[in-house]
């Protein structure tokens, strides 16, 4: 039924979305009772039981004379829904949610959504919405072990780029240390229970000169261990079934047998972590850098991924030495815990430094661990070790370098890469003809690790000069804020997606229409507001208790 109802609509979110008319369990009995009868439609199977509401774009337009500020304030309204207005294949969630936006991702909560609209929600004073997306996560995390990449049944096995101890990290920074002894629990659920799954196991295997995986969790031949984005599940996503399917067909073309068994399985595996990791999807994840059946996201180590789990060791570190003093925890014991994940977090930033900095192009790359070498995409995920505080002046500047001169537009920093493909995250070299997609979170990371590493060289090299990478993340802010209101000023919506090149011409790529209006971009735009670079207090929340050691 779902390949042929496919064709009816524009793509497999649209199916997966649909309200069912009947008990979703009876509809399947009935499609089992009728699907061999001569005759029978798919379509018009579909049709008959489930309803497809298309989102009706012109609600989320502008209205004449609005600002954008206006506009922006009421979107978020529209993208807010209470908990007991639950979709047809949602879990149940015990607060109000956060909707990513307007279409096809107008029905679930995010994880990496999540964030990035409590930026926005943080820089209006909005902790209650915050407050809301945390919990929400939280209660995810006790219920399947992560936050799931979004809030349907069809998620369950897989997680996104772990922003969890963002959350925290920023709730403590407004409410105090005691906020990090209140989600300690469910912050070492799911770094050691989902990330380092494996650990023990993996360890005790014999020094073969082999990389060795357990799940996300990969032990490379030096004996170091990073991660990769993973999902458990498998076949075909049910929220791409038909896209998943035409990408398969194309990578066992020539193949029979057992060959095409494993290496279709192969690929579903890869497309799953490929939607695992946010970034779907773009040649980052492709074999021979141009074609999405060529895809191997599981053999890849990010260098974003690792990033953000050297800051929920940071986090957790910090989290048991507020708990030393906290009711309840043996001080010796949360001391003990605390230096083990510094020690973490120090292991994974010396196996980062190893594997995956480029000392030749002074930038952060991406490991092939099954190939043993770091692939040739550059792309904007480089800014995250400095997001999260963990390069040191070389690697802060040189990073700066390459963020300038091979991605920065003047609508922001594309995303994700330099190549050409017909992805959505590809963006083609300077010059070149390809759409240049600018997208909310690297943007955000950038302006961020920039600064933040300005404050922490401020403090830590005195012959450094920062005065460049403040300039850089205000330029960066700058363009990013200017894409937003160009595409705004051309069309009345903020767009998942403009392009950096040409703000105001409409994005595109990627295996699915461009959504019209995305909360993300309209939370980033916001908190980009108020966000200042040379106010260290935006940037080194973390780094002033640190450095004060």
């Amino acid at each position: 039924m779902y390949i042929g109802a496919r064709e009816a609509y524009p793509d497999g979110m649209t199916l997966a979305c649909a309200t069912p008319l009947q008990p979703y369990e009876e509809i399947k009995k009935l499609y089992a009772a009728q699907c061999q009868t001569p005759g029978f439609s798919d379509v018009a199977f579909f049709n008959r039981y489930f309803r497809v509401t298309p989102p009706d774009d012109e609600s989320f337009v502008a209205q004449p004379g609005q600002s954008l500020d206006d506009y922006t304030l009421a979107m978020r309204k529209q993208f807010i829904f209470p908990n007991t207005q639950q979709g047809n294949f949602d879990i149940w969630l015990p607060y109000n949610r956060s909707v990513a936006g307007a279409g096809r991702f107008g029905k679930h909560s995010f994880l990496w959504d999540g964030y990035q609209m409590a930026k926005g929600y943080a820089a209006d004073g909005r902790w209650d919405l915050v407050l809301d997306v945390t919990d929400n996560m939280e209660y995810q995390i006790n219920r399947f072990g992560y936050p799931l990449n979004g809030s349907a049944d069809f998620y369950v096995t897989r997680a996104q780029p772990d922003y969890f101890s963002h959350l925290v990290r920023m709730i403590a920074d407004r409410y105090g240390p005691e906020a990090l002894v209140r989600y300690l629990p469910a912050l070492e659920r799911e770094h050691m229970g989902y990330w380092m799954d494996g650990y023990q196991e993996l360890s005790d295997m014999p020094d073969d000169g082999l990389a060795h995986t357990y799940r996300a969790l990969v032990r490379l031949p030096d004996g170091s261990f990073l991660n990769r984005y993973w999902d458990d599940g498998e076949g075909p996503r049910l929220e791409s079934y038909k896209e998943d399917v035409e990408v398969g067909e194309l990578a066992v073309k020539g193949l029979t047998g057992v060959m095409r068994s494993m290496k279709l399985r192969e690929t579903y595996k890869h497309l799953r972590a490929g939607a695992a990791s946010g970034w779907d999807y773009s040649s980052r994840w492709f074999k021979d850098g141009s074609n999405l059946h060529t895809i191997n996201t599981t053999d890849i180590l990010p260098i974003d991924l690792n990033s953000l789990l050297a800051y929920n060791e940071e986090t957790l570190a910090m989290a048991y030495e507020a708990a030393a003093s906290a009711p309840g925890y043996d001080p010796a014991d949360c001391l003990e815990r605390a230096a083990q994940y510094h020690a973490m977090r120090a292991r994974r930033v010396d196996a980062i430094n190893q594997h995956l900095w480029d000392p030749k192009d002074k930038i952060y790359r991406d490991y092939d661990f099954v190939a043993g070498s770091q692939t040739a995409i550059v792309s904007a995920a480089m800014a995250y070790p400095l997001y999260v505080g963990i390069s040191n002046t070389e690697q802060t500047f040189g990073v700066a370098a390459a963020l300038e001169s091979e991605l920065l537009y003047a609508g922001g920093l594309i995303a994700t890469t330099t190549e050409n493909s017909h992805e959505q995250w590809d963006g083609g070299t300077k010059g070149g003809k390809r759409s240049k997609n600018v997208w909310a979170p690297p943007n955000w990371a950038a302006v961020r690790g920039l600064a933040r590493m300005a404050h922490i060289l401020m403090k830590t090299e005195v012959e450094t000069d920062v005065e460049p990478l403040f300039a850089l993340a205000e330029r960066i802010k700058r363009s990013y804020m200017w894409g937003i209101e160009a595409a705004f000023a051309a069309h009345g919506v903020v767009p998942e997606k403009h392009r950096g090149d040409n703000p105001a011409k409409l994005a595109n790529g990627g295996e699915y229409a461009l959504v019209k209006v995305l909360a993300m971009p309209i939370e980033t735009y916001r908190a980009m507001q108020k966000l200042e670079p040379r106010d260290a207090a935006d940037h080194l929340p973390l780094a002033r208790i640190a450095l004060a050691a």
